[in-house]
């Protein structure tokens, strides 16, 4: 959530601010600031956080052993609780 947040602010807050003070601000130059603070802020984040890359090396590499992907489905859907 805070990642999306940060992009959308990175992207948009510099865009409108100049477009309401700066009399020459035009569309190709928000679409260049946006892009600019979008790139930046993803780099950013990747490069002190790396959220993103695990997850994207996830596919790459060997899947985890049978038991722990058991463990997991568990966690998520636990079984029924059996009344004696």
């Amino acid at each position: 959530m805070a990642f999306a947040f940060g992009l959308a602010a990175a992207s948009l807050f510099p865009v409108i601010l100049l477009g309401i003070f700066f009399k020459r601000a035009n569309k190709q130059g928000a679409i260049a600031g946006m892009l600019t603070g979008l790139f930046f802020t993803y780099g950013y984040i990747e490069f002190y956080k790396g959220l993103f890359l695990k997850w994207a090396g996830s596919p790459l590499t060997a899947p985890p052993p049978e038991r722990i992907q058991h463990l997991v489905e568990q966690i998520r859907i636990p079984r029924e609780i059996k009344s004696h």
